[in-house]
């Protein structure tokens, strides 16, 4: 685990409660003890011990801690000073290095005869000779046959843009013949589409909302099942399917259960275990389903170095 530099850690190790535990400690970088026998304090009567490591580090340092109530040990390891320290400290010299050189003046950046200082250190409307004015007024700048239009001047010029021949090679009469076939109608709604039999937004949004709910297996077909059915799964995978509860403590019984102690705390080493298929099979001890063989292993500190759960 990474620490600051100044970081004080507690050192945690478990035995009998009343026990008389010391802790050694040994830099491992050069195997340097640094703690000698250093008494350990039991937190009330839990018989978990702790040792305040003070150790003050100016680097990443690794440590080898020992604890030991004079029958048996504990042992790990902790990690003191390192990366975060040594990040910041870049982050903070990195920092001092390039920050002088971002506040600064661009132009600062180059010689100061360089003539692109020219178009750099100046204000962006000192670039251009001309006002807003000067464009409105460029000589050659006119709007194209402008047309003010009086109330009733409207009627006049349709009459004349539908009196224009269609083309030199028009068969039939012009635009100006104004027949019911030729004069666009006065009426917007003779223009709309004739949307009767197109499906309303709300019919739409219905129709989505049923195949929302419809569900596909990996072959993009449809799985369903009517109302009130119950879906039958063949008798393998029933039985795997009880098997597996079982094993998950469902309907799970424990009998000839043996123990043993070890750095003074009892452990389970064997037992038989049995799953049944209902609750009342449970209770009664009958029909189960499977029996299995349990047997656990232990290391000298008590901690589990072999575990087997099989069947009978």
């Amino acid at each position: 685990m990474r620490y600051s530099k100044e970081e004080q850690t507690y050192i945690l190790g478990i035995f009998n409660s009343g026990d008389t535990v010391t802790i050694d400690i040994y830099r491992l970088s050069d195997n340097t003890k640094v703690i000698d026998s250093a008494n350990c304090t039991e937190i009330g009567t839990t018989g978990v011990f702790k040792y305040l490591f003070s150790q003050t580090v100016t680097q990443k340092e690794e440590y080898l801690w020992i604890m030991s109530n004079g029958n048996y040990s504990k042992y790990g390891k902790i990690v003191l000073g390192g990366y975060i320290d040594d990040i910041r400290d870049d982050i903070s010299e990195h920092r001092n290095t390039v920050e002088s050189k971002i506040d600064a003046k661009v132009s600062s950046r180059v010689a100061a005869d360089d003539p692109r200082l020219n178009n750099l250190d100046a204000r962006v409307s000192s670039r251009s000779s001309h006002s807003p004015m000067d464009v409105w007024n460029y000589s050659s700048r006119t709007l194209t046959a402008p047309v003010n239009l009086a109330d009733g001047d409207k009627d006049d010029i349709v009459d004349r843009v539908w009196d224009e021949p269609v083309s030199e090679h028009a068969t039939a009469g012009t635009f100006g013949e104004k027949n019911q076939n030729k004069v666009p109608s006065e009426s917007i709604d003779d223009y709309k589409a004739d949307t009767s039999n197109i499906a309303k937004e709300e019919t739409v949004q219905a129709i989505k909302s049923k195949t929302d709910k419809l569900r596909f297996n990996t072959n993009n077909d449809v799985v369903a099942t009517l109302d009130g059915e119950r879906v039958s799964l063949d008798v393998d995978t029933e039985n795997m399917i009880r098997i597996i509860l079982g094993l998950v403590q469902h309907n799970y019984r424990l009998f000839n259960v043996t123990y043993t102690t070890v750095a003074g705390r009892k452990k389970l080493t064997s037992a038989t275990v049995r799953i049944y298929n209902t609750r009342d099979d449970c209770m009664s001890n009958t029909n189960p389903i499977k029996t299995y063989a349990l047997s656990v292993q232990y290391d000298d500190d008590g901690y589990v170095i072999d575990y087997k759960c099989v069947e009978e």
